[in-house]
């Protein structure tokens, strides 16, 4: 067979032609591969460095965090014993400044105490008596003081007696009659019609028979009566005319318009 025909020949060099496009082809894929492949490498490694730059940057992030934590714990230690030792400072100064406070006050009554002296000095001085004679004419003054106080209420007792008796005497002048100062009767009934009261005192509490007493609500008067019926412990008064200056009620108070003196 001949190989060498024209047609052969074509068939021959299409080939050449084609494998040479592919070889071209093939050489050109290879060659745009390679860059590609270089270029990822070289963003690989730019990456890499990134990312080792990035964790080398947060792990010196992560200890200054951790020396600033350290610094800011270490700086409210700090502030915390700065509060303690003011807060004692200020409980010294508070028990300081009570204790200023009370050496003044006694200051000042030592002082006052001292002038008390001078002056009760000076006074021994002009009444010409020593320490001695003082202190015995104050004991004299004393004992009197009370032998006196005794007499006069053993005169009043007497002159509630005698106003006892002498209530008993008819035909004499109530107003007259004294009863005891201290003497506070409470009314327990009104009777408006008859125009009399009922109080809660009696012959054991001074009450006299025709004695008067003064009614009084609150401290306003409202009222007198006189005493007409006298018990142990009650007694009836009855209300007097002209003296109508407020209702009598329950629970008013009456006194003796005529107190021992």
């Amino acid at each position: 067979m001949n190989y060498k025909t024209p047609h052969n020949r074509l068939i021959r060099a299409s080939l050449v032609v084609a494998i040479v496009a592919g070889v071209a082809t093939v050489g050109l894929t290879f060659t745009r591969v390679k860059q590609r492949i270089e270029g990822l490498q070289a963003n690989l490694l730019t990456q890499t460095a990134e990312r080792d730059r990035a964790e080398t940057d947060l792990a010196q992030s992560r200890n200054e965090l951790a020396a600033t934590a350290g610094a800011l714990k270490s700086t409210r230690n700090a502030l915390d014993a700065a509060i303690a030792v003011k807060q004692d400072a200020l409980s010294a100064v508070a028990v300081q400044t009570q204790r200023a406070e009370k050496l003044s006050k006694d200051l000042a009554e030592t002082l006052q105490q001292r002038d008390d002296a001078r002056d009760t000095l000076a006074r021994y001085k002009a009444a010409g008596m020593d320490p001695d004679e003082v202190v015995y004419a104050a004991r004299q003054i004393k004992q009197l003081g009370a032998s006196l106080a005794a007499a006069e209420e053993k005169n009043k007792a007497l002159i509630v007696r005698v106003q006892r008796l002498v209530s008993l005497v008819p035909n004499i002048g109530c107003g007259e009659l004294y009863m005891p100062a201290a003497l506070k009767a409470k009314v327990l009934s009104v009777d408006p019609k008859w125009r009399f009261i009922v109080l809660d005192a009696g012959e054991s509490r001074g009450v006299l028979e025709r004695g008067e007493l003064l009614v009084s609500r609150n401290g306003a008067l409202v009222g007198r009566a006189r005493v007409s019926r006298v018990q142990g412990d009650r007694c009836i008064a009855n209300l007097m005319s002209g003296w109508d200056l407020g209702e009598v009620m329950e629970g008013d108070i009456a006194i003796p318009a005529q107190p021992v003196r």
